[in-house]
């Protein structure tokens, strides 16, 4: 498994039909998400053996993506 790091510039894809969003965005990694928690208005559930990462976009969005999802560049 990758590891982002804070900062750190990554291509994502989002997670349900890639194909008809219009492909990757870029985005800057916030934190590693190892627990479950709340994020706008559901719940991110990762874990220490299925870890999520946080990232924010362009426009200051948030998101959170499994690490096969990220591509750094």
């Amino acid at each position: 498994m990758q590891e982002n790091r804070h900062g750190e510039a990554v291509e994502s894809v989002p997670h349900a039909r890639p194909k008809a969003s219009g492909g990757t965005t870029t985005d800057r990694v916030l934190h590693k998400q190892t627990s479950v928690t709340p994020m706008k208005g559901h719940q991110i559930r990762a874990s220490r053996e299925e870890p999520q990462y946080i990232v924010t976009s362009d426009n200051g969005g948030k998101a959170s993506y499994e690490p096969s999802a990220l591509t750094k560049i």
